[in-house]
């Protein structure tokens, strides 16, 4: 079973031969399809400054959660994906950052939240949300066209009270001084930020470094923006299991077509809708037997889903213990 990325019964118990997806860096011509989606024209996504100026492709989810094989096949099955073609090197998933900032995130000092109207799509999809958030497959919510969405900047308390950050609200050349604006913590003067990466791969990174960093921090941020409640019930429905026959499913796990082969594209056609691009010398046969499925095996499974009930029971009870005493 993989790490704590993921939260629900492994996948690997009915998949005999995990693959791998790409967890390299993107290529030139992602790169050049990231520039052709980016509204920002390159430009850092926080402070908006130049390319030019150490500007980096950071992930959203990071690309080595391509090699958890649980983590991913639970995403592709809430995204109404099919088994092996999550592709998180999609331009969707990649944005520009300053290096500064791309460290922090990356550290998890920092998270991007959509706008509310958005995280409440999806969030309005879910069935059984204070005792075990329930994602629908087919009700996910789906983003066609280009237009770009917008972001706030949440700091995870206790991570960046003593920096600033310095935004280009003006773009000329050359720069002057009242071009800039230092913004200091909790950097709500900060404006909205646009971008083309989608909003459900933003709600992960969120929901996971929520899940990642202190209790406490978590708790004490989404008791200040409720918003980000919603936003961690969404992770936890996104990472909580999957059915038993999964993969009986077409829909999921279609038969190959004849002749398939490996599409190493790294564009998204529609959404995050790509060519396979996990390793497939080695398919699956849907149905097929398990190895090393033994009763012991399943026990451990369902523990594990008991835990992550648990958790997720007492989280909304500490959220309720935080809103009644202020």
């Amino acid at each position: 079973m993989d790490d704590i990325e993921y939260r629900g019964t492994a996948p690997s118990s009915i998949h005999t031969t995990p693959s791998q997806r790409q967890a390299e860096p993107p290529s030139e011509n992602t790169k050049k399809r990231v520039q052709a989606a980016d509204p920002n024209d390159g430009r850092c996504l926080i402070e908006n400054r130049h390319p030019d100026h150490a500007i980096q492709y950071a992930h959203c989810l990071p690309r080595a959660l391509s090699n958890h094989h649980n983590f991913m096949t639970s995403l592709e099955w809430h995204w109404n994906l099919q088994y092996h073609t999550l592709n998180l090197n999609t331009r969707y998933n990649i944005f520009r950052l300053g290096a500064t900032l791309h460290a922090l995130f990356d550290n998890h000092f920092w998270i991007l939240v959509p706008e509310e109207r958005v995280v409440d799509m999806y969030h309005s999809t879910l069935t059984n949300i204070t005792v075990s958030p329930t994602a629908h497959r087919n009700n996910f919510p789906l983003f066609n066209g280009n237009e770009p969405f917008k972001y706030k900047l949440f700091p995870i308390p206790g991570k960046m009270d003593s920096m600033a950050v310095c935004v280009q609200h003006v773009v000329r050349s050359p720069p002057q001084v009242e071009d800039f604006t230092i913004h200091l913590h909790p950097f709500q003067n900060i404006p909205f930020l646009l971008s083309h990466i989608r909003p459900h791969f933003v709600i992960a990174r969120a929901g996971r470094t929520l899940r990642k960093v202190d209790t406490r921090l978590s708790m004490t941020l989404s008791a200040e923006h409720p918003l980000l409640v919603k936003v961690v019930t969404l992770y936890d429905a996104w990472t909580r299991g999957l059915p038993t026959d999964v993969l009986d499913d077409e829909s999921f796990n279609p038969p190959p077509p004849e002749g398939d082969e490996d599409n190493d594209e790294d564009d998204a056609s529609s959404e995050d809708r790509t060519a396979p691009h996990r390793d497939k010398k080695r398919k699956l046969h849907r149905g097929s037997p398990t190895r090393g499925s033994s009763r012991a095996t399943q026990q451990e499974l369902s523990l594990v889903q008991q835990g992550t009930l648990r958790a997720h029971q007492e989280f909304w009870q500490a959220m309720l213990v935080t809103r009644s005493n202020p």
